[in-house]
């Protein structure tokens, strides 16, 4: 099949599943759409709604999609298998059936939206077409994807171009809440100065949260420790507290609190929904606690990475750890375009601050955060291929030692990683990513 043909067919079957999944909506015409969107934690806040909303109605989210396929497919009630050619045409054939088949009822539907390009049909314009949201939830930019908007930014000075990039993706993002109408209700961190200069133009109710006392729910503190994570904040005067069992990083407050914020828009109590947090985790790969051999500790934050979250995920590492062992198992940052170079050199004096040892995997920081390293005499060493990896990593697990575990999903896929040092081999199936077509993936 030639190159055209593929494109061809690609946007004919984006158009096919589109025009259904709009018509699966009317049969929820009543049913209240909120749409996420946010370089990172998209996953989470969704989850964390979903918990405090479907303790008290019926709630539909859009669970592994948030893209220009995934979304139809998921209003549908349909879910790719292989992404083969076969499958596709199975998902064709089921689309128009499920119109008949199909009628789920609930009272909200939470919908991930992810933007990846400033182009159709990666860009939140396209994703509007599918659905256009009663609440839209805006929860940061930063440079992820950023190779997909290089070309928007003609500046080759590497902290210009950061910045006009940052700017460029909270363009584009915040167009969920430029989308909103007056009836409807947006919640934005007040705290991001990419977002302020579109703040004027929302025409729907606008909630925010951050550390401004300006802001209408307001971070006080936060505090992390082995035994979970706590985070004071006040809303309307009152003062509240959220305690997590498990870990979490400086800013996941801003995702979870984004969430109570938004059902206190919706009416929902802010007391409710803490007690329906209460019992919250992070999805898998993101930032989770596990024991490793020899009495060592694992942070598994083997879902993604990018810029931010992997300086995130090391002051995490160096506050836990103390004066234990601290070592940084680290993959490439992807989809970086041309910031790949100077993110990943940057990277190299974040792991000397905050970590030991690193242990690197990939060509990027083979390429770029080696070098540095090396040349600071600080203990590193850097693996191409998987199995030299998993060898070296079998030698660490000591006494005391706390391990961190970040990398890229395309590729990089280092829940491996964290497979190979666990202490308990039944921890694998709360680790990201599984199933046959992953492991297809993994080889």
């Amino acid at each position: 099949m030639t190159m055209k043909l593929r494109s061809t067919l690609g946007l004919f079957l984006l158009s096919y599943f589109r025009f259904f999944a709009k018509l699966q909506l009317r049969k929820n015409r009543r049913a209240i759409t909120i749409g996420i969107t946010g370089s990172y934690g998209k996953t989470s806040a969704r989850l964390a709604l979903y918990t405090i909303l479907s303790s008290r109605a019926r709630v539909k989210h859009s669970r592994h999609a948030n893209s220009e396929t995934g979304l139809p497919l998921n209003i549908l009630g349909l879910q790719a298998h292989t992404y083969s050619s076969l499958d596709w045409l199975r998902l064709a054939l089921f689309a128009p059936l499920k119109l008949l088949t199909n009628w789920e009822k609930y009272d909200y539907y939470i919908a991930e939206m992810g933007v990846d390009s400033p182009l159709p049909p990666k860009n939140m314009q396209y994703l509007l077409t599918i659905l256009r949201p009663e609440v839209g939830i805006i929860l940061n930019a930063a440079p992820v994807h950023t190779q997909a908007f290089d070309s928007l930014v003609l500046d080759r000075e590497p902290a210009r171009k950061l910045a006009k990039l940052t700017s460029a993706i909270a363009r584009e993002k915040f167009k969920l809440a430029l989308s909103v109408d007056s009836k409807g209700l947006v919640v934005a961190p007040i705290g991001q100065k990419e977002f302020a200069e579109y703040f004027a133009k929302v025409q729907a109710r606008l909630l925010t949260f951050g550390k401004s006392s300006s802001a209408t729910l307001r971070i006080i503190s936060s505090h992390l420790s082995v035994k979970g994570y706590l985070t004071k904040f006040s809303y309307q005067g009152n003062i509240y507290s959220l305690a997590l069992k498990d870990i979490a990083p400086p800013g996941f407050s801003d995702t979870l609190l984004a969430c109570v914020l938004t059902a206190a828009g919706l009416g929902v109590p802010v007391s409710h929904s803490l007690n329906a947090l209460s019992d919250y985790r992070p999805p898998k790969g993101r930032m989770r606690l596990f024991s490793g051999k020899n009495d060592s500790h694992i942070i598994d934050s083997s879902y993604n990475a990018n810029p931010a979250t992997m300086l995130e995920a090391l002051k995490v590492l160096h506050q836990l750890a103390g004066r234990k062992r601290k070592i940084a198992v680290l993959g490439d940052m992807q989809e970086l375009g041309t910031l790949s170079k100077s993110s990943h050199k940057a990277l190299a004096s974040q792991i000397v601050k905050y970590a030991d040892q690193a242990i690197l995997y990939g060509e990027e920081t083979t390429k770029h955060t080696f070098p540095l390293l090396e040349k600071m005499n600080f203990p590193v060493r850097h693996f191409t291929d998987f199995p030299s990896l998993a060898k070296e990593l079998s030698l660490l697990s000591k006494p005391g030692s706390w391990f961190l575990v970040k990398g890229s999903q395309n590729k990089i896929y280092l829940e491996r990683a964290v497979e190979v040092l666990l202490k308990d081999k039944k921890d694998i199936a709360n680790l990201c990513r599984r199933g046959k077509y992953w492991d297809r993936r993994r080889k």
